[in-house]
């Protein structure tokens, strides 16, 4: 039996299944999102349309890695849509359309996009837990836009943020994430110390959630920081370990 056969009278479950489908790069993940479309074309219902549009959209960009195509499909949701119809859904859009224009290389265009995006979550009274993971990413990749920017606008904030919701959300992957982000902003500006207590953080969850490539690269970072303030035994041990 098909997976659409098993969750089909719920449209929002199959978008769901989609979703974690399309992160964990699931190879049901395109017969899925195709399935959802004709259904959704199949009922002429607005927003079932639009959100088999971002479905697809999200596989284009994460998996098939066409951000041309991925970008095409937002845009015109979002230029075709009034508010009210996309009922304040679009926050799913811009993430894509963000994440797509930054793959292209598109820097200004993917924060144009996030920073939309975040506006419209934190322009909500309440949010649920999921609209609070998107928020949380939101500000985690305007941070590294603006880390990495020229124009080097603090991302310290933003960070912080993230880092308060990924706490709260107990999300311990992308709050270790996060925390190495963090520690390379503060390398940058030459506060090694800082930047190794907040590596440390990264480490103790990366073992936490037996992460080896996680370990590993946490690993490697404390020994660069080590050897930044001049730690050589430290830093060759951790290098060697990674």
């Amino acid at each position: 039996m098909r997976v659409v056969d098993q969750l089909y009278g719920d449209f929002d479950n199959l978008v769901q299944k989609a979703e974690q489908f399309v992160e964990r790069r699931n190879p049901e993940a395109l017969p899925l999102a195709e399935e959802i479309m004709q259904l959704a074309s199949a009922s002429n219902n607005p927003q079932q349309l639009i959100k088999a549009k971002y479905v697809m959209a999200f596989y284009q960009c994460l998996v098939a890695n066409d951000y041309d195509k991925s970008i095409s499909l937002c845009t015109d949701v979002l230029n075709t849509t009034t508010n009210e119809t996309l009922n304040g859904s679009a926050y799913k859009l811009y993430m894509t359309l963000g994440n797509s224009y930054h793959l292209r290389g598109d820097v200004f265009s993917a924060q144009n996009a996030y920073m939309k995006g975040l506006t419209q979550l934190e322009g909500k009274d309440e949010l649920d837990k999921r609209e609070k993971g998107f928020l949380a990413s939101f500000y985690y990749n305007v941070s590294l836009l603006l880390s990495t920017s020229e124009l080097k606008i603090s991302s310290e904030e933003y960070l912080e943020n993230a880092i308060r919701i990924y706490k709260e959300l107990d999300n311990k992957f992308k709050l270790s994430k996060s925390y190495a982000a963090y520690a390379s902003v503060l390398e940058g500006k030459g506060e090694n110390e800082k930047a190794i207590e907040l590596m440390y953080k990264a480490l103790e969850l990366d073992a936490e959630l037996n992460d080896a490539y996680s370990i590993a690269l946490s690993k490697a970072n404390l020994g660069i920081l080590h050897l930044r303030v001049n730690q050589t035994e430290k830093a060759m041990g951790y290098l060697h370990d990674a």
